[in-house]
């Protein structure tokens, strides 16, 4: 079994670190999880699939990773998967964050 090494966008780790309210870094925080989650489905599918590589080459594995890396990143803000607005309504009332602030 693979562990889940976050390893958060240089994009990801600019929005939590500009974020000024509480409500703004949490919502930081879950697009992040998005992000990698969207990330860990793209490889985990492509892991999935029988492979075109003959020649075994560790380039186009190390390629295809960085692919869905930034599948990820882009799909994850505009895929409207959901996931995040489900973390964020999920995780604000325990953070302290109040409805008004959503």
């Amino acid at each position: 079994m693979e562990t889940i090494r976050p390893d958060p966008s240089p994009d990801a780790l600019r929005r939590a670190e500009s974020a000024g309210s509480r409500g703004e870094k949490l919502r930081a925080a879950a697009e992040g999880f998005e992000e990698l989650f969207l990330q860990k489905m793209l490889q985990a599918a492509r892991a999935g699939g029988p492979g075109d590589d003959l020649l075994g080459s560790s380039a186009v594995t190390r390629t295809r990773s960085m692919l869905d890396t930034e599948l990820a990143r882009s799909g994850a803000g505009a895929a409207r998967l959901g996931l995040a607005e489900a973390i964020y309504r999920h995780m604000a009332p325990s953070a302290g964050i109040a409805e008004d602030e959503t």
